[in-house]
């Protein structure tokens, strides 16, 4: 019964949020045109790309570092390993996703989006010639 009620509230709060940003003066619409957020925004892609492959190396790495540093590895024994799983994957998310960004994605969408010459082949067809 309480998720109907919450339902009622987030649409207006998420509508005000939408209109917000839509008022080029609003404290939202600041907030997100500042440089680091624009930056995450771009790269938000690569870190959902290489999220789990960092997960993944985190649960290769974060038991030896847990027990070097003497904490407990399991999630589910200490919060103080939650956080500082959480402290060590998120940078880590972000500087793998942003290396992935500048190295493969940046590329690869100025080659795709590289003009080519379209030369006619007939009635309604044509061929792409590329002259890179």
């Amino acid at each position: 019964a309480l998720q109907k009620y919450l339902d009622y509230f987030l649409l207006p709060l998420f509508s005000w949020v939408i209109a917000s940003v839509g008022v080029a003066r609003g404290i939202v619409n600041r907030f997100l045109s500042h440089r680091i957020m624009v930056y995450l925004g771009n790269i938000s892609y690569s870190m959902y790309m290489v999220q789990f492959p960092v997960i993944l190396l985190m649960g290769k790495i974060f038991p030896v570092l847990a027990m070097k540093l003497g904490v407990p590895a399991g999630m589910g024994e200490s919060s103080i390993s939650a956080v500082l799983y959480i402290a060590l994957l998120i940078p880590l998310n972000m500087v793998t996703a942003s290396i992935c960004y500048h190295v493969v994605e940046e590329p690869l969408r100025k080659i795709i989006s590289k003009p080519r010459n379209r030369v006619p082949t007939g009635p309604g067809r044509t061929s792409v010639r590329d002259e890179g």
